[in-house]
């Protein structure tokens, strides 16, 4: 990715960014910051939403697959250059990656607790749905053969419901085939 790119994805001109940004460091982290602050606003307003359980954890896989597929090269730094972060600027992005898997764990809560969704590890399921959401920044390419749309919708599926189908018995799936 060129600085030019950069200046693109973040709508200023290669000048401004010369001038708003000290070093290659600053430019990363506002890099970083820019991304996080778009999904803690995304996933906040989500939570605080009528939505059921269900509903709101559809939306969060929603959103974020389409944050990722319009904004592509500002996720793919965000996902591949947390490394080159210092510790403090690190640190800042820790806090607010934090601040998303809370309200995402809030929202599969109020899905335990509704009887919506299987009480599982909070943790190992949370982080389950975000890495559904997140992943489609390393495989999906626009004008492919899916629409992000499309992506998204299967995505819901799985994460939500599973790739496994209830056991059938014989009869069952002779109908289902004949369908």
């Amino acid at each position: 990715m060129t600085l030019q790119d950069v200046a693109d994805e973040l709508d200023f001109t290669k000048a401004a960014l010369y001038y708003y940004v000290a070093d290659k460091q600053d430019v990363l982290f506002r890099i970083f910051m820019q991304t996080l602050d778009m999904a803690l606003a995304a996933v906040e307003e989500i939570l605080h939403s009528a939505l059921s359980p269900s509903e709101k954890m559809r939306a969060f896989i929603d959103r974020q697959v389409h944050m990722i597929a319009e904004h592509p090269a500002l996720f793919s730094v965000y996902f591949n250059e947390k490394s080159h972060l210092t510790a403090e600027h690190a640190r800042a992005a820790t806090d607010k990656e934090r601040q998303i898997v809370r309200a995402v764990a809030a929202i599969y809560q109020a899905g335990v607790e509704d009887g919506s969704f299987y009480a599982l590890d909070p943790a190992v399921a949370t982080f389950a749905i975000m890495g559904v959401s997140s992943w489609v920044y390393r495989w999906y390419r626009p004008g492919g053969r899916l629409s992000i749309d499309e992506v998204s919708r299967i995505l819901q599926r799985v994460a939500l419901q599973g790739l496994e189908r209830p056991a059938m018995n014989h009869d069952d799936h002779s109908r289902e085939q004949n369908v």
